[in-house]
């Protein structure tokens, strides 16, 4: 409930609305679908430090709540929060609006 009452308080923007749909959705997966992870990392051997890391990194993402936050906290360090560095971004164009070229490789 105090999830929700924060959310309340938020300013919905475009970016904000993705980085929630995102989060909550992976969250949503691993809801539904409680071993969606269990083929991934599938450990085995006598090592116990990699036995520990397994069930470490098993247990961020079976817990629905840690992913989603994982992943919110991510992307809100990545995208961008304004309007014109995500469309630079998108469009390849420096600070002062000029395109970006990349170098060409030769076959």
């Amino acid at each position: 409930m105090a999830g929700i009452r924060v959310l309340g308080l938020v300013q919905f923007t475009r970016r904000n609305r993705f980085i929630l749909t995102v989060a909550l959705g992976i969250g949503f997966v691993d809801i539904v679908a409680p071993t969606w992870f269990d083929q991934i990392l599938d450990y085995t051997g006598s090592n116990v430090h990699l036995q520990g890391f397994e069930e470490g990194v098993n247990l961020i993402v079976k817990t629905p709540f840690i992913i989603a936050a994982a992943i919110g906290v991510f992307l809100n360090l990545v995208l961008p929060h304004d309007r014109s560095m995500m469309d630079d971004m998108m469009f390849g164009r420096d600070s002062q609006g000029e395109m970006i070229s990349l170098p060409r490789t030769e076959p």
